[in-house]
């Protein structure tokens, strides 16, 4: 069956929660305890939020089928007038049974080809410090790290480090 990527649609808004939490549970749900992954999903990924998120920013989403299988989310890193000269990827995410297929690079280079993404003189992102293979996918794509950010938990505690990484020159 062929996956197809395409920009979210106001329908889409339940399965992409359900799509969000999942891949997050997956890919970070056994680096957190239950209390401190609830609250993230909560404030990061719950309907609300991912509803106020579709006004500002853009989604495109991998379906194949009638199921949605992964996404890209991206936007502005400061909603100014006029806009700034940078664009942040905030979220990749594929679905585990999905991986290892390409789709992460497809959704990638939908990203890099948008014409919100093509406008900005530069693309910033935050990856996990211990996620090393988003470390390399990234890096295929150009980006490199120009320094860190601790991850802070709902207690303000730090819980580790994302690495901010950057790519200049949006031109593929």
């Amino acid at each position: 069956m062929e996956t197809q990527i395409r920009p979210i649609r106001a329908e889409d808004l339940t399965a992409l929660v359900v799509l969000a939490q999942q891949t997050y549970r997956a890919a970070y749900g056994h680096e957190m305890d239950s209390a401190a992954l609830s609250w993230h999903l909560e404030t990061y990924l719950s309907r609300s939020r991912l509803h106020e998120m579709m006004q500002h920013d853009v989604f495109l989403l991998a379906e194949q089928g009638a199921q949605l299988i992964g996404y890209v989310q991206f936007g502005a890193t400061q909603p100014t007038d006029p806009p700034a000269d940078e664009v942040e990827i905030r979220r990749l995410y594929v679905l585990p049974v999905a991986q290892n297929q390409g789709l992460g690079s497809r959704l990638m280079k939908a990203a890099l080809a948008h014409p919100q993404v093509q406008a900005a003189g530069r693309a910033v992102l935050g990856v996990w410090h211990t996620n090393t293979a988003a470390q390399r996918f990234y890096a295929r794509f150009g980006f490199v790290q120009i320094g860190e950010q601790p991850y802070l938990t709902q207690a303000g505690d730090i819980a580790g480090v994302d690495l901010l990484l950057c790519r200049r020159q949006i031109q593929d």
